[in-house]
């Protein structure tokens, strides 16, 4: 009983926390780990997200010499906290258009080379998915 209680309290108190605290926090125990990787969590996680609008800003930089563009991210919560997330991608050169969903961002390159990239900001992963 006592267990269940407290897995209830951690749940109802890490979702109300942002991703990248979430990551720090799975690396503490193995408990929290399972906890936070649970999909009942996710979903109480993403739908506690809803609630709270953010305004995000992407800006990117030119990286003459590899021809590359770095994407930089901003994002302002509902308590106007600003939060900062510094070169978050590394992608090809080119104009882009930026669709945000759930903890992804998904840059679509215009013009004639029309690749398709899916970035997470949090751990500033970059994957190219598609070329048309």
């Amino acid at each position: 009983m006592a267990d269940h209680f407290s897995r209830d309290l951690l749940i109802h108190i890490f979702s109300r926390l942002g991703v990248k605290q979430l990551c720090q926090l799975k690396c503490l125990s193995k408990e929290w780990l399972q906890t936070i990787s649970s999909p009942y969590f996710k979903k109480q996680h993403r739908d506690h997200s809803k609630k709270r609008p953010s305004l995000s800003l992407i800006s990117s930089s030119r990286n003459r010499p590899f021809r590359s563009q770095l994407i930089h991210l901003s994002s302002i919560d509902s308590s106007n906290n600003v939060h900062e997330y510094e070169a978050i991608a590394k992608i090809g050169e080119g104009n882009f258009v930026c669709i945000s969903g759930l903890d992804l961002l998904c840059f679509y390159q215009t013009g004639d080379e029309g690749e398709i990239w899916i970035c997470n900001p949090i751990t500033k992963k970059t994957s190219f998915a598609h070329s048309f």
